[in-house]
């Protein structure tokens, strides 16, 4: 996962890439759908992917905490992280 800056501040807007290696055991031939969680929360669907370089973004518009955790999840059909 990456971020911009080290330092968000509550309430501001941040965007946050997760890569995926081409060779991920979790991926390769499989159908998939990356998921992003916020604290103990799934974030809304609107994230993007960019096809060459196997990048996923979301763009959280108002971080609820400073020291919010984000996760970025691989899934199959269902999602449990």
């Amino acid at each position: 996962i990456h971020t911009p800056a080290t330092v968000v501040l509550a309430g501001s807007p941040v965007s946050v890439s997760c890569s995926i290696e081409d060779d991920c055991s979790l991926t390769k031939g499989k159908d998939f759908h990356v998921a992003w969680k916020i604290d103990e929360h799934f974030a809304p669907s609107n994230l993007s992917y960019q096809g060459s370089n196997r990048t996923y973004v979301i763009t959280i518009p108002s971080l609820p905490d400073a020291g919010a955790t984000i996760a970025c999840a691989v899934c199959g059909k269902n999602c449990q992280i």
